[in-house]
């Protein structure tokens, strides 16, 4: 994770020029499922299983996210991406490893770990913030008066290419595989539309 972020940060500014050239590979990591399920279920787990490779890396792109947004002062984006790493990471419980509150503890997703997004009504809400936030990046003045970094003219056609991959990677693998594969495309795609992006012109 820590390893992810630093290198997202070392290569933001590199990767920047390249534009809207950046969108298509993150929009279709939301096909990894399909690209390793051939080579089997232990792959599949090991990749895109609770606290495998691909959620360490989303975490990492959240991590570097907020640290940009911080130094940017992008007040709102930096909140964003603080409370989407806290979920990710149950806001510290996968390292300090403190007991879950009775509340959580019983979840719709059967998974008794300290976070919201489990509980079933706030998990479409989770995916739907980097949605959202790519939706008002591909629109400058919106970009702007939200203090969001503004990304290229087509963002939109990118997050259609990246709900198509979750839809197909929904039908053919378990549907929290996909989640997760979504997930990190979602994050990745934000980050992508951020590196292309220029200033904001707000009239």
């Amino acid at each position: 994770m820590l390893a992810t972020a630093l290198l997202a940060l070392l290569l933001w500014p590199s990767l920047r020029a390249r534009g809207q050239a950046t969108l298509w590979p993150a929009a279709a990591l939301a096909l990894l499922p399909l690209a390793v399920a051939p080579f089997g279920a232990e792959l599949v787990e090991l990749l895109l299983g609770k606290e495998r490779a691909v959620e360490a890396v989303t975490e990492g792109l959240l991590l570097a996210a907020a640290l940009r947004a911080l130094l940017e002062r992008r007040w709102l984006l930096a909140l964003v991406a603080v409370l989407l790493f806290g979920e990710e990471v149950d806001y510290g419980q996968q390292w300090l490893h403190f007991a879950t509150p009775e509340a959580l503890a019983w979840t719709p997703s059967r998974v008794a770990s300290f976070n919201f997004h489990n509980m079933g009504w706030p998990d479409p809400l989770w995916r739907l913030l980097p949605l959202a936030a790519l939706a008002a990046m591909s629109w400058p003045r919106a970009a702007g008066r939200l203090g969001l970094p503004p990304g290229p003219a087509r963002t939109w056609l990118a997050v259609l290419a990246l709900l198509a991959g979750t839809v197909l990677a929904n039908g053919v693998v378990d549907g929290r595989v996909a989640d997760e594969a979504m997930e990190l495309a979602a994050v990745a795609l934000v980050c992508a539309a951020w590196r292309g992006g220029h200033e904001p012109r707000v009239a």
